[in-house]
């Protein structure tokens, strides 16, 4: 029954040294024979008791001391990471974003380019060999347009070459881009050749193609040339009419009246 209310973790030393005495004066008024032996024994478990409870203290304080250092590298740990996953992902979307702008402006210069300088074979009969530079040899032999001798009887002195590049398709990880364009071609001027038949310059037919980029060797290059539409629906920008247009009109000069002098 001693050992019982002998709780190492409830008891202070004051009051278990009170405790203790009154358990020995119960003792000896219930007739308990107590000798100096057993008293020692007693008095060691219950230093023994005393240690235990502040060595399961001890590690209770110490257990938390880790839990709170694993808790607070866990976190730094997790911190990082994330810190690591945002950057690389913010990397990545500058990197393919600056692929495809690049990829979009060489896309940009080569088409209008090349098809401007197509339009010059075609129209002031130039080198085919100069369109090696922006087209494929087999595009080249496939372009039907460049074989038609529709103006090889006039001297074209000028002329309105215009393209509008739509539906782009452009992918950092692929080595093709693809493109619609509309091609037009306003205002030709020029002169009929002494043997030609007709002094009438032909009008240029409008065309909606699908075309293809390739990149070969470091270089891109238009791989593929294919008629989706002949004569589109194309919207021409509207020009204001001078004749509707409204004039400003002058504002009035006052002109000075004479004084009446009495």
């Amino acid at each position: 029954t001693v050992y019982h209310h002998l709780s190492p973790l409830s008891i202070s030393f004051p009051k278990f040294f009170l405790r203790f005495f009154c358990y020995i004066l119960v003792a000896s008024k219930c007739s308990i024979l107590l000798d100096f032996d057993r008293l020692k024994n007693l008095l060691l478990c219950v230093m023994i008791l005393r240690m235990t409870g502040a060595i399961n203290r001890n590690r209770i304080l110490q257990t938390q001391a880790r839990l709170m250092r694993i808790r607070i590298v866990r976190r730094c740990i997790t911190y990082f990471i994330k810190t690591l996953v945002m950057l690389v992902l913010v990397i990545g979307v500058c990197v393919i974003s600056f692929i495809m702008c690049m990829r979009l402006a060489n896309a940009y210069i080569l088409v209008n380019e090349g098809m401007s300088l197509r339009a010059e074979c075609i129209l002031q009969d130039g080198e085919i060999l100069d369109l090696t530079s922006y087209f494929t040899d087999e595009c080249i032999l496939n372009d039907n347009s460049l074989a038609v001798e529709t103006y090889d009887g006039y001297t074209i002195t000028g002329y309105d070459y215009r393209i509008a590049l739509s539906d782009i398709s452009v992918l950092p990880w692929n080595s093709t881009i693809s493109l619609e364009v509309i091609e037009q071609c306003l205002n030709i001027s020029g002169s009929a050749n002494v043997d030609t038949a007709s002094a009438e310059i032909p009008a240029w037919t409008p065309m909606r193609y699908r075309l293809t980029l390739s990149q070969i060797d470091s270089r891109w290059y238009i791989s593929n040339l294919s008629v989706l539409e002949i004569d589109p629906d194309i919207e021409q920008p509207a020009t204001p009419d001078p004749n509707l247009t409204p004039m400003p009109a002058p504002t009035p000069t006052p002109e000075p009246t004479a004084e009446v002098t009495p």
